[in-house]
């Protein structure tokens, strides 16, 4: 956070990640947005993060040809999803649970959920608040001919 200054930092509350998310919070109030996974948010957030993708505005950059871009790119691979029956259309979405490389290495979906949570980013107001300003300049339509 000190080197970096992000406005906002998403975190994973849940579980143990709650500790975590409580000593963040403390020491950068307001600035740490908590995400506690239920069946419910998992879904709104793989709706919200499927939006950012399907609209161009999501780039990973760890999906190059080292160890972390590999691991990156098997879970975006291995991830499957599902629309659950009823009226609410519930995602079911992540990477099943052992799944395996090639190479018969665990598929985990740490990054996925990671990458996910910009999904929650997206919903904050990223709008500049200015004073109005006026350019001073002269009206174009008084310099033309006029033929009446």
């Amino acid at each position: 956070m000190e080197s970096w200054r992000p406005q906002h930092i998403v975190i994973d509350a849940s579980g143990v990640g709650e500790g975590l998310w409580a000593l963040l919070d403390k020491a950068f109030p307001g600035r740490v947005i908590p995400v506690k996974f239920s069946r419910k948010v998992k879904s709104e957030l793989g709706w919200r993060y499927l939006a950012i993708i399907e609209t161009g505005r999501a780039r990973d950059c760890c999906l190059g040809d080292d160890l972390q871009g590999r691991a990156v790119r098997a879970q975006y691979d291995a991830c499957q999803a599902e629309i659950l029956p009823g009226p609410t259309k519930t995602l079911r979405w992540g990477v099943p649970e052992g799944a395996r490389r090639a190479d018969g290495e665990l598929i985990h979906d740490d990054y996925l959920l990671a990458d996910a949570l910009i999904a929650e980013l997206d919903r904050l107001d990223w709008t500049v608040n200015t004073e109005a300003q006026t350019v001073a300049a002269a009206d174009p339509l008084f310099s033309m001919e006029r033929n009446y």
